[in-house]
């Protein structure tokens, strides 16, 4: 019987042969995009999806193909709405769509915390 297997794991062989699952990291393929709580509703609840594009435009838009609506919660026109920051790979970037992504990001939507 096969075990069912989830990204980040793997069928390793122990020292006797035997195989047992085992956590291994698995390299990016695409930019890795997460998602904030209060849009995961419109994810499926799903915290990260990852999502091919070499631009934060063609992440967005594919993102938003997986995830219809999230592109409006996101930006207005081309720009980002207010109240939104943008993290790629831990680097707050304010220039917008046309920002370049490789496949090992790792893509924020946060969302601006207001207190009193």
């Amino acid at each position: 019987m096969q075990p069912t297997l989830h990204p980040g794991m793997s069928v390793a062989l122990d020292a006797h042969g035997l195989s047992c699952l085992a956590l291994i990291p698995v390299p990016h393929t695409m930019p890795n995009v997460w998602i904030p709580p209060l849009m995961r509703s419109l994810s499926g609840n799903r915290d990260q999806l990852a999502v091919p594009g070499a631009t934060l435009r063609e992440v967005v838009a594919n993102l938003e193909k997986e995830c219809p609506g999230i592109r409006d919660r996101l930006f207005q026109d081309e720009k980002i709405k207010p109240g939104i920051a943008i993290a790629i790979d831990g680097v707050v970037h304010t220039k917008g769509l046309g920002t370049p992504v490789n496949e090992e990001s790792e893509i924020h939507f946060v969302p601006a915390i207001s207190g009193g």
